[in-house]
């Protein structure tokens, strides 16, 4: 199957990429058990990759998750577009250093790969949670993942985030509320991350 060579070849609305990568996915080819194994490797390579990605980001590894992107890779979201290791390690880092915590999330995932096994894209719908400039909030965004194989795994080779929507929250309840059972113990899961 001839996949889309770049985020450029998909259409430019909110979904083009969605609709476009769910008509290429459907029916998977019938073939002898070693290339269905490898198909399934594959798409379970990719997705961890993006798991491994948003894992990174919220961890606030910057080494780990440059590491998961090619050497000309090409981020683009709602600020812009940063091209190779070194834009995109600067956008990250600013976000991370204006970042308390974050909690990112892919839901919906479709992994689309070429006949080969050895490119693929990944289209998904990204929940995340953080607190970031002193409040809390979330961002509903639609994400494009462009990954290829390497000799040294599976690496981005583009990205891009589109946000649909942001929300803040309340803070979290930290005293007792009325009615509450006592704990056993006074520890909470607050203690045990530094938070």
């Amino acid at each position: 199957m001839k996949l889309p060579e770049s985020l450029s070849a998909f259409p430019r609305s909110r979904f083009g990429a969605h609709v476009l990568l769910a008509r290429l996915g459907g029916a998977r080819p019938r073939g002898k058990l070693e290339q269905r194994v490898r198909r399934l490797e594959a798409e379970r390579d990719v997705r961890e990759l993006v798991t491994r990605y948003m894992h990174a980001f919220d961890g606030e590894d910057l080494d780990l998750l440059l590491g998961l992107y090619d050497d000309a890779a090409v981020l683009v979201n709602g600020f812009g577009t940063w091209r190779g290791l070194d834009a995109i390690r600067a956008s990250h880092a600013y976000d991370a250093a204006k970042t308390e915590y974050s909690l990112h999330n892919v839901l919906d995932a479709n992994v689309v790969l070429d006949d080969a096994c050895d490119e693929a894209w990944l289209s998904g719908y990204l929940y995340n949670f953080a607190a970031l400039d002193g409040g809390l909030g979330g961002n509903v965004a639609t994400c494009v993942f462009h990954v290829r194989r390497t000799p040294d795994g599976w690496r981005i080779a583009e990205c891009r985030t589109a946000s649909l929507a942001k929300h803040g929250f309340a803070p979290a309840p930290v005293a007792a509320e009325p009615g509450r059972p006592q704990p056993s113990e006074p520890q909470t899961s607050r203690d045990l991350v530094g938070g």
